[in-house]
């Protein structure tokens, strides 16, 4: 089968609608999902307490009478939770790559899909099925340039900031990002700081970059014109908008 009509949904996997024992199912690799948070107290748990099953797991066959499952973990977890011997499921066919894209397609597009759980199901698609970021990027609806974020940034995150993101810290991407060129001991840092609630080193730099992006803009726009009383009045503009008696100086320094 062409990987490009996998690519573009041409082909439909064969389905079948029946109810598994819970103890016949195997987690498996779980492609779509890095991150299987509990489900205790969860609005999934609380709706499939009071309402059953409203979409079936989804699963394949993996041996005599044995499943793995393909996507579902939450509502399988839920299942246990409350005491379900058995839960309606569709057993799907298909090859290693067909099932991965299901998995990760599955997931694609929920509000509680991490960052850190699309990273790992690229890599899978990546590394294991020879899928290009390309290839990635066009299957899912994604911009090239995240899928290529999601599958270099697991490489540059140090062992402890990744052992914190399987637990299912919802650590901001934004943060991720800067976190992804420090050395691994200064990352470690910044993780104790951020469990522990201290957000004024980032938000120092965070206004040291925008005040640097604003001095650049300004100090690029004065360098434009000549030394005028337009300029000045320019400059004088500039210290109404910003408030710091400060810039003029540095910009006619610079300027």
């Amino acid at each position: 089968m062409a990987l490009s009509e996998l690519l573009l949904n041409k082909t439909a996997l064969e389905r079948t609608m029946t109810k598994i024992a819970l103890s016949d199912i195997d987690l498996g690799d779980n492609v779509g999902r890095r991150v299987r948070r509990p489900v205790d107290g969860s609005p999934l748990l609380a709706s499939m307490s009071r309402s059953g099953l409203i979409n079936p797991i989804t699963i394949s066959r993996s041996g005599d009478n044995r499943y793995q499952l393909v996507s579902g973990y939450g509502r399988l977890e839920c299942a246990r939770v409350l005491g379900w011997t058995a839960i309606d499921a569709t057993i799907v066919s298909g090859t290693p790559v067909e099932l991965s894209l299901l998995a990760v397609g599955e997931n694609v597009g929920r509000q509680d899909y991490s960052i850190w759980d699309q990273c790992h199901a690229y890599q899978h698609l990546y590394l294991q099925h020879g899928l290009t970021p390309a290839d990635i990027a066009s299957r899912f609806g994604r911009h090239l340039k995240y899928v290529q974020l999601c599958l270099s940034l697991p490489r540059k995150l140090s062992p402890k900031v990744q052992a914190q993101l399987d637990k299912g810290s919802t650590i901001p991407v934004t943060l991720l990002m800067r976190w992804r060129v420090m050395p691994p001991e200064r990352q470690d840092k910044r993780r104790a700081m951020w469990l522990a609630g201290d957000t004024t080193v980032e938000k120092a730099e965070k206004r040291r970059r925008i005040e640097t992006r604003a001095l650049e803009r300004y100090r690029d726009l004065l360098a434009l014109a000549p030394p005028s009383p337009e300029r000045e009045a320019v400059i004088q503009s500039l210290e109404y908008l910003l408030g710091d008696a400060s810039l003029p100086t540095f910009l006619r320094v610079k300027g």
